[in-house]
């Protein structure tokens, strides 16, 4: 009885993740391609920090990858998928701490 309850949870939440992954990541992509819009607009205005600007949509659209790969941990069937998986996290986290410092930097320059 236990079992079926555990196997019938697991299902769901398998489920669930299947179909935020791609969301998580379109929000990811749109954040994304708006900040880079963002960013040549910008840069043709002569805005000053553009770069700051940048970066920090870039942070923010890598945060959203970095969320649908931890939604893909819950869907990994083997430790070798599971360890791909996290490098891929660390790799993420790296990034978006470099983006962090940028940005902190850019702003102690204003």
């Amino acid at each position: 009885m236990l079992e079926t309850l555990t196997h019938f949870l697991q299902e769901i939440v398998a489920g669930v993740a299947e179909v935020c992954i791609p969301l998580v990541q379109l929000v990811g992509v749109a954040v994304l391609m708006l900040s880079a819009i963002r960013g040549v607009i910008d840069y043709a205005q002569r805005k000053p920090h553009v770069g700051v600007t940048l970066a920090h949509g870039l942070a923010l659209a890598l945060e959203f990858m970095l969320g649908a790969e931890v939604l893909h941990i819950v869907l990994a069937h083997d430790w070798k998928e599971l360890g791909v998986l996290g490098v891929g996290v660390i790799i993420h986290i790296l990034m978006t701490l470099l983006l962090h410092q940028e940005v902190k930097e850019g702003k102690e320059k204003e």
